[in-house]
């Protein structure tokens, strides 16, 4: 008897698409962390130099946030279209592989808003990118419609609706662009920034006033047969999923983000200039390194204890609505930021770096904290864990990690050497027994 297939809305990859998916989140993923990636090519050589760079390219800081956030929006929305897009062609193919290839210049049209806010040129440029992404986006799907790429028996309305959504974005940057170069024309610097925030705020609210009734699960079953119900558990997440998706294409997205984190704090190691010939060039390059390498491994083992949460958290099932990809990008952004925190604590260092760096680290720990509270929201009873033994280990271990940021924090801003900061964070070692002894779990079979 032939196993029934389901087309459906809920899930983010089919077969067909699950290799152009991958690499659709590899390269989102990739280029969103290098956004950050040339904030420390020119570090401060000395601590008292730090304030003045920190304000000096603070513009660059804002400019990181706008478009990372901008960037992630465009990942959402290719999350969201390919929810129902379910079968390729080789052209699909290629227009995917051409609206990432203007993803890829998005750390570059980053460089250039960062320097250059004020200057119209600037913002259209960056502009120009956007609007090239989102139309290219709106192409894959008007392709997918007229070919039949897309979940059968699509309502129209729907279809509709995801055209709407999918032309205001490629439209409000369009509307900056020729405002932009309008002023450059007559020869106008204005806040390029600041008005590209608006417009684009303009083009979120304006996406609600095209936003029909949810259009819930929709599904598609092939090869005959019907599903089982499922359990209640399942029923009942699959409730809450409504305009949501399972989470797998969110995870990877996540993962690639750790990833090229990682790999950028080890580049940012000073490599020998000429080659090692004895023991004592070794130990040269070791002592040359040795700030830069006890911030690396901190930093390694703390963002690791980040995304071993990360990994806790979306083993349950945990849905990929709206609220969650928003919370995640956020989560993300301050870790995609951490490589360069981690670079400024080791070169120069002081107080006013190692503040900055813990800051961060405590904005991506409380972050992934309220992840945490809302995967729980709205979700039936049978669906939270109720386990007087669990919540009390969790309350216990989320006061622990904030005691903990709490004194490295304090040592920080008091004790003569900043850097006592940094070493507390290793308190996080025993983080783990602590919480069995003050709240144990239950002994699993």
């Amino acid at each position: 008897m032939p196993q029934t297939r389901t087309l459906s809305t809920v899930d983010p990859i089919s077969p067909a698409t699950e290799r152009m998916l991958g690499l659709s989140d590899a390269l989102f993923g990739i280029a969103i962390t290098f956004l950050a990636l040339d904030f420390g090519t020119e570090v401060p050589k000395s601590v008292a130099e730090v304030n003045g760079y920190l304000w000096s390219n603070f513009p660059g800081y804002l400019a990181y946030v706008f478009a990372f956030l901008v960037v992630g929006f465009q990942w959402w929305r290719h999350h969201w279209v390919f929810r129902f897009i379910k079968q390729r062609t080789d052209m699909l193919l290629l227009l995917n592989t051409s609206l990432l290839s203007f993803v890829a210049l998005m750390p570059y049209g980053m460089q250039v808003l960062g320097q250059g806010i004020g200057a119209p040129i600037c913002l259209a440029f960056f502009s120009g990118l956007m609007f090239c992404i989102g139309t290219l986006l709106w192409i894959i799907w008007e392709y997918a419609v007229r070919r039949r790429l897309i979940i059968p028996g699509l309502e129209k309305e729907v279809i509709s609706h995801m055209r709407v959504q999918l032309v205001i974005m490629p439209g409000s940057f369009l509307l900056i662009m020729g405002l932009a170069i309008l002023a450059e024309m007559m020869g106008w610097r204005h806040d390029g920034l600041g008005l590209l925030l608006l417009l684009v705020l303009l083009g979120a609210l304006a996406s609600r006033f095209f936003r029909p009734h949810s259009t819930g699960i929709i599904e598609h079953e092939i090869d005959g047969g019907e599903e089982a119900a499922g359990t209640p558990l399942e029923r009942s997440v699959l409730a809450r999923l409504r305009d949501g998706a399972r989470s797998e294409r969110l995870t990877v997205f996540t993962d690639g983000v750790f990833a090229v984190a990682f790999t950028i704090m080890a580049l940012r190691l000073r490599p020998p200039h000429h080659a090692l010939e004895n023991g004592g060039d070794f130990m040269a390059m070791v002592s040359g390194n040795s700030a830069a390498l006890i911030a690396y491994f901190i930093t390694f083992y703390v963002l690791s204890e980040q995304w071993m949460r990360h990994v806790r958290l979306f083993d349950r099932q945990v849905i990929a609505d709206t609220g969650m990809l928003w919370i995640n990008l956020v989560f993300l952004m301050f870790i995609a930021f951490m490589p360069f925190a981690t670079e400024l604590t080791a070169e120069p260092g002081g107080r006013t770096a190692v503040l900055m760096y813990l800051s961060v680290l405590s904005a991506a720990t409380l972050t992934q904290m309220v992840m945490e509270i809302y995967a729980t929201l709205d979700l039936p009873p049978e669906a939270i864990e109720r386990d007087d033994a669990h919540r009390r280990n969790r309350l216990v271990r989320r006061s622990a990690i904030l005691l903990i940021l709490g004194v490295t924090m304090t040592l920080a801003l008091t004790m003569p050497v900043p850097e006592f900061g940094l070493y507390a964070l290793m308190l996080f070692t025993v983080l783990d027994p602590i919480c069995q002894l003050l709240a144990p779990l239950p002994a699993t079979e």
